[in-house]
């Protein structure tokens, strides 16, 4: 079994994100890795962004603010200790990996279904995820 040393798990409050969060934490206690809750807030359109109005500052700062206090809700339900909790905004994809790559993440830990919306019709988050990351990833139901 591989030693990791920095385990991100995305997770998107689908009812996959117990089951990410779960796995997440079995692969860090083996291994002794620090853990990374990662929630992304998604306010784009998929399709079309030449007519998207992204949120103002107030806007985006709440939206993020509701995600970071359900993100610590979780953690806390799980009994998640050591886990650093961080959200941010954008497409999620782009930000996994963006993530994954600052983080120095050596696994990614995401759920093989989740919210995606129309965004399904042009291939999941997690399948991209899994094709455009330079670290493993590990995909759970």
């Amino acid at each position: 079994m591989t030693k990791y040393k920095k385990i991100l798990a995305a997770v998107d409050f689908s009812e996959y994100s117990d089951v990410v969060l779960q796995a997440a934490l079995q692969q860090a206690e083996c291994s002794g890795a620090a853990l990374v809750a990662l929630h992304v807030v998604d306010y784009s359109w998929p399709i079309d962004n030449d007519y998207l109005i992204p949120p103002g500052n107030e806007r985006e700062e709440a939206l993020l603010n509701s995600a970071a206090g359900r993100l610590q809700e979780t953690l806390m339900r799980l009994a998640a200790r050591d886990v650093r909790p961080l959200v941010v905004s954008g497409p999620p994809r782009q930000e996994i990996l963006r993530v994954a790559e600052q983080e120095a993440a050596d696994l990614i830990v995401i759920g093989a279904h989740g919210h995606h919306g129309i965004a399904g019709l042009l291939g999941s988050t997690s399948d991209r995820v899994l094709h455009q990351a330079s670290c493993h990833v590990l995909t759970v139901r």
